[in-house]
């Protein structure tokens, strides 16, 4: 999908959007402090994660800094394309990640933490959301810069296009529209599944399913549009 410049949004510099509106990742930086590469740069977007309480042991801790390096970045742009403002987002992410504190001693022994995690933020947007029945703006900004960049200068069509794109992949199952939402971040399969806490053959096959219900809805949508 074509990108749209955000100069004029409030957004981080270098960061773009889609043409749902959404916040695009951007590539990952060299890890710091000794992390791997495509770990660190969730620090940078996000304020550090609280100090580690003094019951836990450097693995616990160091295991903790590994799962927010990795996972915080992403979960933020999850949330970003959710809720209604960058705030938003960090409280649902923040709130996670405090969960994942308090419970961390007895969550670190679990085979997967991560998808633990995952729930825990989506539950978060889930509270956000039923909290100020909120729904993805389209805000004139936006409309001004799809403006500019529609061959025909006329943003309405994109506008429409934009809206009915957001209603039909809202109707899709759950697991769906997060193959969706976590490839439109660039995450990689294996990650999803991860976090999914499913095998990497049914996240492929959640993906595929998605991409096609997708093609679907868009080419009947067209039909409608054209009769």
């Amino acid at each position: 999908m074509s990108e749209v410049g955000t100069a004029e949004h409030g957004d981080p510099a270098g960061m773009t959007r889609d043409v749902w509106g959404r916040l695009l990742p951007q590539p990952v930086p060299a890890a710091r402090n000794g992390g791997a590469p495509g770990e660190a740069s969730a620090l940078d977007e996000l304020p550090l994660f609280p100090e580690a309480p003094a019951h836990w042991t450097p693995e616990q801790e160091a295991a903790f800094q590994r799962l927010h390096r990795r996972h915080s970045q992403k979960f933020f742009l999850f949330a970003r394309g959710k809720l209604l403002n960058r705030c938003d987002a960090e409280d649902a992410v923040h709130s996670a990640f405090e969960y994942m504190v308090k419970h961390w001693p007895r969550l670190s022994e679990t085979e997967n933490p991560g998808a633990y995690a995952w729930r825990v933020l989506k539950s978060r947007i889930a509270d956000l959301q039923r909290a100020g029945h909120r729904i993805i703006p389209v805000d004139d900004e936006q409309l001004l810069a799809m403006g500019k960049g529609c061959p025909g200068g006329d943003p309405g069509t994109e506008v429409v296009d934009l809206m009915a794109l957001e209603g039909v992949i809202q109707k899709f199952p759950q697991r769906l529209q997060e193959a969706l939402e976590l490839e439109r971040l660039n995450v990689p399969l294996r990650e999803v599944a991860e976090l999914m806490g499913i095998k990497e053959e049914s996240a492929q096959m959640n993906l595929k399913r998605a991409r096609a219900r997708l093609r679907r809805e868009l080419e009947a949508l067209n039909e409608r549009g054209q009769q």
